[in-house]
């Protein structure tokens, strides 16, 4: 049931937010922006949950008591009942019984939507440490040359991995492996990673959002590394990798650390920790060369 929901919203937010025609912009106590789509977007998922789940947690990006969330929902009223009411006709049952954990990031990238370029919506499902549902939506703006679709989305409730479009026609993926092609953040990265994946001869493809993780769902890039910390505060927050983790593991693929460990998280915290490096890859192994060029790097 939590899978249909999940698939359902963002095939329509996806939608929605490819059309978006941003006005307003504000920025949070620690200098980040905050877009009226990020407010949309999380008070819809947050709505839809609660219609059909009332007993699920919710831990989203967002704070949607703040003056600009209230301002924002109220100033789009019409836009946001008009998805979800088509959401709300969903044929399932209305489940009260069991409780899991729903991570969101309404607008994954949000520097990368403002700039015009990629961004994503991410909506993960866990319970304890399992991921139960998770799906990614990554929209591909003007700017990004044709690197990605305009809206690619991919879900998975375990059993199966789904990449499809906005008209929910199969996305269907070229097998070749791409070696040597990393995938990382335009914004949250060191310069000396930068440099140094360049002077050791890899190809490095610079992308805001979990996008670099669709990338490498796409084998577009085989790797997505991220490092510890980069966005400042020195930690991570599970809602800018559950989906794209779980998505790539279900393909075949692999996520680890430096010490080829998995990342921990839970549904207790909206943190994710990892050593260092998160390498995300296509192939199930841990390419040992990675590994070793990575640990290089840091001498």
């Amino acid at each position: 049931m939590r899978y249909i929901i999940l698939k359902n919203t963002l095939l329509k937010l996806s939608k929605f937010s490819l059309n978006f025609q941003q006005e307003n912009i504000n920025y949070k106590k620690d200098k980040s922006p905050v877009t009226e789509l990020d407010i949309i977007n999380q008070y819809v998922c947050e709505t839809i949950i609660k219609y059909y789940f009332k007993n699920d947690i919710i831990i989203a990006e967002e704070d949607l008591n703040s003056d600009f969330a209230i301002k924002t929902i109220k100033s789009y009223h019409n836009d946001i009942e008009e998805i979800l009411n088509k959401l709300k006709n969903i044929q399932i049952q209305k489940n009260y019984q069991d409780s899991f954990t729903w991570f969101i990031d309404p607008i994954d990238g949000t520097k990368g939507f403002i700039d015009n370029l990629a961004f994503s919506i991410a909506i993960s499902i866990i319970k304890g440490n399992n991921l139960i549902c998770s799906g990614l939506a990554s929209i591909g703006m003007n700017k990004t040359f044709k690197i990605l679709p305009k809206i690619t989305i991919a879900t998975t409730n375990n059993d199966k991995l789904e990449i499809f479009d906005e008209k929910n026609q199969k996305i269907y993926v070229n097998n070749t492996n791409y070696n040597k092609v990393i995938a990382i953040s335009r914004k949250h990265k060191t310069k000396n990673l930068y440099i140094k994946l360049n002077e050791l001869g890899y190809k490095t493809i610079e992308m805001d959002s979990q996008a670099k993780y669709m990338l490498a769902l796409l084998n577009i890039a085989q790797y997505y590394i991220r490092e510890a910390g980069s966005c400042g505060d020195k930690k991570e927050y599970a809602w800018d990798h559950l989906a794209g983790i779980h998505l790539i593991k279900v393909k075949g693929g692999s996520c680890y650390d430096i010490d080829k460990n998995g990342p921990i998280f839970s549904d207790k915290t909206k943190y994710i920790q990892f050593k260092e490096y998160l390498i995300s890859s296509n192939i199930k192994s841990k390419n040992d060369n990675i590994l070793n060029d990575l640990k290089e790097m840091k001498k």
